[in-house]
């Protein structure tokens, strides 16, 4: 979330990516998939395409066209995030990600 290719102007602006700005993030995160958790129990037809896998998922869901030139950007949690800032982001979703079925974490 703080990578300086995403959010990182704006995280330097809060104190950098191993700051209080990163799990702000992190819940903000697990907020969002919370919120797609209760309206799919709900009945709602809604979709969540992760980052990593927006293409896939947004044509699994008949929206390819929007995501057809879309490349992510490598991961680089290190060295961008300490030891205990990845720590800390990995207890806040944890319950989520293990609710969504996404276990590793990038």
């Amino acid at each position: 979330m703080c990578e300086l290719s995403r959010h990182g102007d704006v995280a330097a602006q809060y104190g950098g990516p191993n700051s209080w700005f990163a799990y702000f993030y992190a819940e903000r995160w697990r907020k969002t998939a919370d919120e797609y958790l209760a309206l799919s129990e709900a009945g709602w037809k809604v979709s969540l395409w992760p980052y990593e896998d927006f293409p896939m998922h947004a044509g699994r869901d008949g929206f390819y066209g929007i995501a057809r030139d879309w490349h992510p950007s490598p991961p680089r949690v290190r060295p961008m995030l300490d030891s205990e800032t990845i720590d800390i982001i990995k207890t806040i979703t944890n319950d989520v990600r293990r609710r969504l079925g996404f276990q590793p974490w990038i």
